[in-house]
């Protein structure tokens, strides 16, 4: 089954905390996924951990949960957002300070194209050349992370295979794994989408980047899980290349509980309605089995406490993925 990570904002644990529904994400995610921001910055600053300071500041309490942190695309908000320099180093720095358990590499998202804003991408004159920049560049920053982070005993450090040819995926691929390696026994692996849906070459492309990942893993000795970067649809890939993955993040979980939808299996098939239409159907995800929770996941006006259908969408989600997982080829 994959575990779905869901894109959030660190006051997402406030508003958790204050309707009560925190406990029941903790619980039906896999794992949450930040991303620089405001709050994060707020923590680092005052010296404390993300769990010192949601206690300190609100009175938040987050015991247990799996967080992963992405360094963001844009290089100047996060600079400004931790007042430092977006190096290598001090992205690694940063996890380790916050205590993030896994910390997404300074990788160059080759699919997003000029929209990057990547420094070493601005050298690219064509698309090829920028496939080559995201797999060279990546393992440079990747070395420099990974003797930081083993110099600073962070042990979350995820590496990003990136490319848009396979000679440039099988590159990024055997780089992240052989520099791993060296460190460390195991290890998760992330494989970039770009965040968008994924066209059939882009799922092929995917495909290839996840078999080489494995292939490579065998042949440094490496034990990994493969994470997906910004998955916006479980539809999107072939069942093979499912059931390798063992993680994912996506900002569709919480952007579909505030638009006030949320999924549903209906004939093995996986739904998209209206929060009002949710009563029809039976769930048993740790939100639709407490009462008031149920509640807010039907209430179909935009109040922070109904943003509970995240919880509600994010286990429909993994539901179906166990239930396609499990389906003979």
């Amino acid at each position: 089954m994959v575990l779905i990570y869901p894109v959030v904002e660190t006051k997402d644990f406030v508003y958790g905390h204050r309707y009560g529904w925190l406990t029941a994400l903790l619980q039906a995610a896999g794992g949450l996924m930040l991303r620089p921001e405001r709050e994060l910055g707020n923590a680092f600053a005052a010296r404390l951990t993300l769990r010192q300071y949601l206690l300190r500041r609100y009175g938040v309490r987050l015991d247990g949960g799996v967080i992963m942190m992405d360094h963001g695309i844009m290089s100047q908000s996060f600079s400004e957002t931790f007042n430092m320099p977006k190096t290598p180093k001090n992205i690694v720095r940063i996890y380790k300070a916050l205590d993030i358990n896994y910390g997404v590499a300074f990788d160059i998202p080759v699919r997003l194209g000029n929209a990057t804003r990547d420094p070493a991408a601005k050298r690219a004159k064509s698309v090829r050349e920028l496939s080559r920049i995201a797999a060279e560049e990546g393992a440079r920053r990747l070395m420099e992370m990974a003797e930081e982070a083993a110099r600073i005993n962070f042990g979350g450090l995820v590496p990003v295979v990136q490319g848009l040819y396979r000679d440039d995926i099988e590159l990024s691929a055997e780089e992240s794994v052989r520099i791993m390696a060296e460190r460390w026994v195991s290890f998760t692996v992330a494989v970039g989408t770009g965040g968008r849906t994924l066209t059939p070459q882009d799922a092929e492309l995917i495909r290839i980047a996840v078999e080489s990942v494995e292939r490579y893993a065998a042949k440094y000795g490496a034990s990994i899980r493969i994470h997906l970067l910004g998955w916006s649809s479980p539809k999107s890939l072939d069942l093979n290349t499912i059931r390798r993955i063992y993680s994912a993040d996506s900002l569709t979980p919480r952007r579909r509980a505030v638009e006030g939808k949320a999924y549903v299996i209906e004939g093995g098939r996986l739904r998209l309605v209206k929060a009002s239409e949710i009563r029809r159907y039976s769930c048993s995800c740790p939100a639709c089995r407490d009462p008031v929770l149920r509640s807010y996941v039907l209430d179909p006006s935009g109040a922070r406490r109904n943003d509970v259908r995240m919880v509600h969408n994010v286990y429909v989600l993994q539901q179906y993925l166990a239930s396609i997982h499990d389906t003979p080829t």
